[in-house]
Parts: structure tokens; sequence; C-alpha cells
């Protein structure tokens, strides 16, 4: 019985999602060959929308950090 089931593809449907503007920003400010700062703004419009069936995005995310290389 097992056999017989391994055979069988499973059922596929198509959902056909709302599109959406995603905004994004990001800006770099290198201060010399080893020291840089950066910030990136994501999804400026706070809009909700869904990537992927069930998988929600985030309605703002921000990230800022210093880069330091030796």
């Amino acid at each position: 019985n097992a056999i017989e089931n391994v055979n069988k593809t499973p059922e596929t449907r198509y959902i056909k999602l709302k599109s959406f503007l995603d905004l994004n920003l990001g800006v770099d400010y290198r201060y010399s060959k080893v020291l840089s700062v950066f910030a990136t703004l994501n999804n400026l419009g706070f809009a909700r929308y869904y990537r992927y069936y069930n998988y929600p995005s985030y309605r703002f995310n921000a990230m800022a950090g210093l880069t330091y290389s030796f």
C-alpha cells in the first residue's frame, strides 16, 4: 500500500496575491579606508503585504551600523 502512494503527486493550488510596492533606502558613508557607517530603511511605505502566502513582511525595518576593517 505504501508503494502505491509514492508515485502520486500532491495537488497544486495557485493563489494570486495582491501587488505591492516595497520602497527601500540605503546610505553608506566611508570616512576612511578602514572606517565607515551605514544605514538602511526598508518598506518606507509601511505597507503590509505577503511576499509568500501566509508569510507577512515587516511594515517598517531599519538597520544601522559601523564597519571597521584592519
